[in-house]
């Protein structure tokens, strides 16, 4: 099968100029473009190993007059994109190479490259796209349970757009698994928009910008928090939106009710 691309790469000599050139720790693409043979193929370096804007300059270099990339019998256009530490997981992806990732087994070039071809060729079907709801209690217990240092919630989406969006520092790895199938979150029979992160950082300040939902106690300066008394945070937030007209309002009020930790 031909899709008329003009100088196609063999995606295995891609991977290869990506890790051994480009010092390339992680290569993986979307499941649902490899099935619809239009792959997006997402990489990350390390932070310091060069420049960001030297990196894509490099990479745009290597891949100069390349339209697309051949696997088996198929040449498939492609898009490339660098993504950092906290986009790097396996959920809903083919891991292409994976070489010391957090919570990720080492993946060989040519098992990757094996794998992505079935998908493309139909060999394997990939996951429907879920559109689950979650009760926020549960989510919140299910990332604690898997190993996620905090669960913070960012106030501003919350007050201006009502989305619960969540800063999980928790191995991305382990966090996607729970949170990605979810689109929304419900409490107190509420139903919220939902996006998430999940950071190889620790724990940030509270106050206005952020509300603690739990936190595990490891990290130094902040305490112990259970999921219940988060929880009630998160109650206490809610109750302030529904009953000030006012942004500005909701931030001062939201002083007298957020623990004030970092």
């Amino acid at each position: 099968m031909s899709n008329d691309i003009n100088d196609p790469i063999d995606l295995q000599a891609l991977c290869d100029v990506l890790v051994k050139d480009h010092q390339a720790t992680y290569i993986a693409a979307p499941e649902q473009t490899l099935a619809n043979q239009s792959p997006v193929l997402l990489f990350h370096v390390p932070a310091g190993t060069q420049r960001l804007s030297e990196l894509r300059g490099n990479v745009a270099h290597h891949l100069e007059g390349v339209d697309g990339i051949r696997l088996g019998e198929y040449e498939l256009p492609f898009s490339l994109r660098h993504v950092l530490h906290s986009d790097v997981h396996e959920f809903r992806r083919v891991p292409l190479y994976a070489d010391s990732q957090p919570g990720m087994d080492d993946v060989l070039i040519e098992e990757g490259i094996e794998q992505a071809r079935q998908v493309v060729a139909g060999e394997i079907e990939p996951d429907a796209p879920a559109s689950e709801s979650i009760e926020l209690l549960t989510l919140v217990e299910e990332l604690a349970d898997a190993g996620a240092v905090a669960v913070e919630l960012r106030n501003e989406p919350l007050i201006e757009l009502g989305i619960i969006d969540l800063r999980i520092p928790m191995i991305p790895a382990d966090g996607h698994p729970i949170a990605g199938p979810c689109e929304s979150v419900i409490f107190d029979g509420k139903t919220y928009d939902f996006r998430f992160n999940c950071v190889l950082e620790d724990p940030c300040g509270y106050r206005t910008m952020r509300t603690p939902l739990y936190i595990d106690g490891s990290t130094h300066g902040l305490p112990e928090l259970p999921v219940h008394e988060g929880l009630a945070h998160f109650k206490d937030v809610q109750l302030i939106i529904e009953e000030i007209d006012s942004s500005r309002e909701a931030y001062k009020k939201l002083r007298d009710v957020v623990p004030a930790h970092g």
